[in-house]
């Protein structure tokens, strides 16, 4: 099981008058159905911005 909040600022030269700060949270798990080199990945993310953005990956971890 895995949890995050991230906040920052977004710059951008169609914002650059942006003073506001952003951020997001979100939830996710990972699932190893074979050994510790395989991984799977599901994660939700929540923000002002996008109600919710879903990620899936899959493949080996970094080391």
């Amino acid at each position: 099981m895995k949890a995050f909040y991230d906040t920052g600022r977004v710059f951008a030269d169609e914002l650059e008058n942006n003073d506001g700060w952003r951020s997001g949270y979100g939830f996710g798990f990972y699932l190893v159905p074979l050994s510790e080199s395989f991984t799977l990945s599901v994660s939700f993310g929540f923000s002002e911005e996008e109600s919710i953005y879903p990620s899936i990956a899959i493949g080996t971890p970094l080391r």
